[in-house]
């Protein structure tokens, strides 16, 4: 298999972009994990390669703050979270990859 140096050039950065945004260093770092390597592999990819990743940071996050867990609040944010996942799944999957790109960016832009 060939080594495509574009992409390790843009997942090694987001990946620790990534990793210093989960950790409370750099607020909104994070978001632009997925817009930066979505400019060298397909965006659902590159989605579902940083997801895996998040899940077990928030495994991590869970776990070392478990004695402090306020059940309602996660019950409360359970639902539309999960809910949030199906949808933007479906939508995924049903999308061409540029306009995935677009809603992407519309979304950081946004959120910047």
């Amino acid at each position: 298999m060939a080594v495509n140096l574009l992409f390790y050039l843009a997942a090694i950065p987001a990946v620790v972009i990534t990793g210093l945004g989960k950790g409370g260093l750099g607020g909104a770092l994070g978001m632009i994990a997925v817009p930066l390597m979505a400019l060298v592999i397909p965006p659902v990819q590159a989605a579902a390669i940083l997801l895996p990743l998040l899940l077990v940071m928030d495994l991590f996050a869970i776990w070392g703050f478990r004695n402090h867990v306020h059940l309602p609040t996660v019950k409360l944010i359970l639902t539309p979270g999960l809910t949030g996942v199906i949808l933007g799944a479906l939508l995924f999957s049903g999308l061409p990859d540029n306009v995935i790109r677009m809603v992407i960016g519309l979304t950081a832009l946004s959120s910047v």
